[in-house]
């Protein structure tokens, strides 16, 4: 997700020489102090000085503290000892952090005067096309709580600096009315940034608002105002996000679903589509994919020549030990792997020159997992370097010299083992890493080899054959073809369950489901359950794989020798960043080419796995399907092209604004469908392109389905962050985060029982609104309806807009030629943004046509704006209007009691006038007759001072009257009439 910030800048710290006058008697300076050890901490403290805290390490035993002081406190410190080193923050610090804080203050007030001058009729500047542009107003419901969604975007702002990176714009604020246009209340818009380019890159302002509980009775927002600090406003629609209550498909009578009931390894998987296909033959197939996958196994592998040693903080050491080899087996009889050097610490405690690996040229499952390898503790003086192959036994005798002590090191051992016949037939020898190889190896214990997989024997190992379900009542292509697939990432495992309940749904629920029926009768639907099987399996009984097990470390493009067990769970391919277009190949971002241990490694080049040519033949073989949806968890996203830009954010091309608004239009449905299951709404800032909601995907399959296939290709990142939960004995709400990999049923977090379930089931419900957009997609045969209407007129110009009765890509013409769908396409001019109106001249001709994203073309159209300026007006007679609430009582007054006695009062205020001063005569002395109070009556205006008009605003009046304990008080009643004067120097 991408971070967001507001106008106000980090203060960095600043690292200097020591110098005079770094710190004052009021404003201290953050200085460092060096300790000569640890122990000296105590000593430091006891001074009185206030420390931040952080400790870092000095050379040797030394540590670097840090504390608050003035010149004075300087002074101590080093009469005890302690001399500062260096500077965090000297004592005009302070002074940078005011100025930074003053001025992004003013921004902010700025903004408001902006708004409150708009809202008066006072604004000189017009609201479009000017810097600040609201782009969307979206209010929605969750689970438990109401919310609006705001963005805007504002000329010229920007991100400047390498490393600063500091925002440089506008401060905008937002206000919201509801329909009657009473205000309901205001924000400020925090900055939607993208921090993946340097400088960070400005997108839009954005901020969410929590405006109550669902079901509080509360309006609905109807009007958002929108202002920037340099004072211009703009306004815009509030619109519903998702329904508030769209209808559930499960909850119709009969409807089966809940069909997952645990997380299924690959091949449990793709046997379930295989299973479905076989019991409803009526209306599935199985379709076997072209190729196999790389394969859930790997080479058999063991380190050699170094053991743990005991230590005091560590007296049981790590694999391997004196007793304990690299590879060994747990309780269970799986295979667990010892711990390797980290690299580089200094000293080490291991030396990685010594390592000696050992990979089978054979995979495990095939023979390489009953090998074992042992560097023999020598029994002789001067005895040579040998190896022998006892059984399925690696013996490798290390050279000694005159006393016993091994002298073979890594480098003479792997050439040794890798120069006999018969071993070299079954391992090779390399050394660790980059690493010299000149360490003395040492002698241990026997360790078996090991491809070191967990799952159980009942998983079989090997390449495995991938499958999809097609489902369709007509199967032979003339149906609008619709392409579930999941699971391209094998961490994250909740994703095969929305394609597994989606297709037992829809096969189950045939034929008495009327929603269903009409699905399958009229689409042609594809479901992939798991692209990464291997993956899959790996995450669920070995460890979190993200790529498939594909081992390209091991190619001679890379020279790190990443080859050795420790690296195991690194290699592989991030499969969606394995297509060919927008590819790390092309020189996009967000996927690595020279790494091949990366998160986001895209192969050898595009293409180079299996499953990614499986995933991509499914669609340039099956050419109507013209919908596909990518499931990967998690976060709540709901994404589409373009998913990738270049390192300086040259973005591939934005399909055309029709296109975009058709992505959004199909969205709908589907982000009503989840909903449906649990309320839960996937938010505004999640749904849209990759690029402008997350971040660039280099290679990505989505792009491959649009630009590559022309198909409408989405992305889910299931799991939804916006799931709140609240607590059943305390009432307080808070959000689950699910992550990649949650329970599935029960769990310890009641927040999150029974997640993964529900992610199955509400994404599910999602690829059913899919379904839906794409069968309205296919009855489509009506061309959009596509009308111009004029707005303002500024400058002897009219502003004109589209409006559309669907998403639908319009072209113009202004020069009254005829236009095509090569002429000028309406569109905004930056990302979620709104098209900018036309500016027209009177009577000039526009001509336009729109289609839509089925083809449709609608007739040409032409129409002329002309305007005559006439006058309509009204008078306001001078009004200065001030009204009291009524007569004020202090209470009773106690004798001989020292006491202030308070009430308040309200005063009505109407004022046409270009200012207005609220004013009180005094002093007053409340009265009883001939006697009198001794203190003044104290009244205190809430506000006392306008700059334009205002009607029927109510201020705030407080009475305050002292009466001392030794004052004397006459029976009766005290009061005195208070005059209050409203007045103006501009009638």
């Amino acid at each position: 997700m991408k971070p967001w910030l507001g106008a106000v800048a980090a203060a960095t710290a600043i690292f200097v020489a020591p110098s005079v006058a770094l710190a004052g008697p009021d404003d201290p300076a953050l200085l460092k102090f060096k300790l000569d050890n640890a122990l000296l901490y105590d000593e430091f403290e006891a001074l009185g000085f206030s420390m931040d805290h952080a400790v870092e390490n000095g050379e040797g035993d030394d540590i670097i503290v840090r504390a608050w002081v003035t010149d004075e406190q300087i002074d101590i410190a080093r009469s005890a000892g302690f001399e500062h080193v260096g500077v965090v923050h000297d004592k005009f610090n302070i002074d940078g952090v005011r100025a930074e804080m003053n001025a992004v203050v003013e921004k902010e007030e700025a903004a408001k005067r902006a708004l409150r001058d708009h809202a008066a009729g006072r604004s000189q500047r017009s609201a479009g096309p000017a810097s600040v542009r609201a782009q969307r107003a979206d209010f929605y419901e969750n689970n438990q709580s109401r919310y609006l969604s705001i963005e805007a975007n504002a000329d010229g702002a920007s991100y400047t600096g390498d490393n600063a990176n500091t925002y440089v714009g506008p401060t905008l604020t937002a206000e919201w009315y509801d329909a009657s246009g009473n205000k309901m209340g205001e924000g400020q818009l925090g900055v939607y940034r993208d921090p993946d380019v340097s400088p960070d890159y400005y997108q839009y302002h954005y901020s969410i608002f929590r405006l109550g509980d669902v079901g509080d009775g509360k309006p609905t927002p109807a009007t958002i105002k929108i202002a920037s600090s340099n004072g211009d406003v703009d306004t815009i629609a509030a619109k519903e996000w998702i329904a508030k209550d769209p209808p559930s498909y499960t909850s119709a009578p009969g409807f089966r679903s809940g069909f997952m009931t645990r997380y299924l390894n690959g091949q449990e998987a793709h046997k379930r589509v295989r299973d479905l296909a076989a019991e409803f033959p009526n209306i599935s197939e199985a379709i076997k994919l072209p190729e196999q996958t790389r394969g859930y196994m790997r080479k058999a592998q063991t380190m050699l020549g170094y053991n743990w040693a005991p230590t005091a903080a560590q007296p049981n050491p790590p694999a391997p030990n004196a007793t304990t080899p690299y590879v060994r087996f747990d309780d269970g009889n799986l295979p667990v792997a010892g711990t390797a050097p980290a690299t580089g610490q200094t000293p080490d405690l291991i030396t990685p020159q010594r390592i000696v690996v050992l990979t089978t040229r054979l995979y495990g499952h095939q023979g390489g997992n009953t090998l074992t390898a042992r560097i023999v503790p020598p029994t002789a003086n001067n005895q040579a370097l040998s190896v022998s192959l006892v059984g399925n036994s690696i013996r490798i005798n290390p050279a000694t010299d005159a006393t016993g002590a091994i002298t073979s090191t890594a480098n003479q051992v792997v050439a040794a083992v890798n120069a006999h016949p018969d071993v070299n037939q079954l391992v090779v020898a390399t050394k660790y890493r980059n690493f010299s190889g000149d360490g003395i190896v040492e002698a241990g214990v026997v360790s078996p080899l090991s491809d070191l997989l967990r799952a159980p024997v009942t998983v079989g190992r090997g390449p495995m054959d991938q499958y999809a379900i097609r489902i369709g009542k007509q199967r032979d292509g003339s149906k609008v073809g619709v392409f579930f697939y999941c699971q391209e990432h094998g961490n994250e495992i909740a994703t095969s369950g929305v394609c597994i309940e989606t297709a037992e749904r829809l096969v189950r629920n045939y034929g008495t489901d009327p929603k269903t029926t009409e699905l399958i009768d009229n689409l042609d639907i594809f479901i992939v359950p798991q692209i990464n099987p291997d993956g899959a399996t790996h995450s669920l009984y070995d460890s979190n794989r993200r790529k498939n097990l594909s081992h390209h470390c091991d190619n001679s493009k890379f020279t790190d020798n990443s080859t050795d067990p420790a690296n195991r769970n690194s290699w592989g391919v991030d499969l969606n960043r394995n297509f060919s277009v927008g590819t790390i190949f092309d020189g996009f971002q967000g996927a690595s080419a020279t790494n091949c241990l990366s998160g986001n490694f895209a192969g050898l080049d595009e293409f180079s796995e299996p499953e990614a040519r499986n995933e991509s033949w499914i669609q340039t073989t099956f050419r109507n399907i013209k919908f596909a949806n990518n499931i990967h968890s998690s976060g709540g996203y709901f994404m589409w092209p373009p998913g990738a830009y270049t390192p300086t954010r040259e973005t591939l091309p934005y399909p055309p604004y029709g296109t975009l608004n058709f992505f959004d239009q199909a969205a709908k449905q589907v982000l009503d469908g989840i909903k449906s299951h649990r309320r839960l709404a996937v938010r505004p800032q999640k749904t849209g392109p990759v690029i402008d909601v997350l971040y660039s995907a280099a290679g990505n399959s989505a792009d491959e389905a649009y630009y590559k296939n022309g198909i409408i290709g989405y992305d889910f990142e299931i799991g939804d962050s916006n799931n709140e939960y609240k607590n059943p004995a305390t009432g307080v709400i808070s959000e689950c985060s699910a992550g990649q990999q949650p329970p599935f049923g029960d769990s310890t977090n009641d927040c999150l029982d029974n997640e993964g379930w529900h992610e199955s089931m509400e994404f599910a419900s999602g690829n059913y609104g899919l379904m839906q957009s794409a069968l309205d997609y296919a009855r489509d045969t009506a061309a959009p309806v596509v009308e111009a209407v004029s707005g303002s007129v500024s400058a002897g110009k009219i502003d004109v807009r589209f409006t559309s009765n669907e998403a639908s890509s319009i072209y113009y013409t202004l020069d009254g030629s005829t236009p095509t769908t090569a002429s000028t396409e309406w569109k905004p001019t930056r990302a979620r943004a709104l098209p900018l109106p036309l500016q027209l001249a009177p009577n000039q001709v526009l001509k336009w046509v729109a289609t839509d994203f089925k083809g449709n073309l609608s007739a040409v159209k032409t129409k002329a704006f002309g305007f005559t300026e006439g006058t309509v007006g009204g008078t306001v007679p001078a009004t200065l209007s001030l009204s009291l609430s009524g007569p004020t009582t202090l209470g009773p007054f106690v004798p001989g009691v020292a006491k202030e006695y308070t009430a308040t009062s309200e005063a009505t205020i109407i004022s046409t006038a270009g200012n207005a001063t609220l004013s009180v005569a005094g002093p007053v002395h409340l009265s009883n007759g001939a006697f009198s109070l001794a203190s003044p009556l104290g009244v205190t205006l809430a506000k006392s001072s306008w700059t334009g008009p205002t009607s029927n605003e109510k201020v705030g009046i407080t009475f305050k009257q002292a009466i001392g304990a030794n004052e004397g008080l006459r029976t009766g009643t005290y009061s005195k009439a208070v005059t209050f004067t409203l007045s103006t120097t501009q009638p």
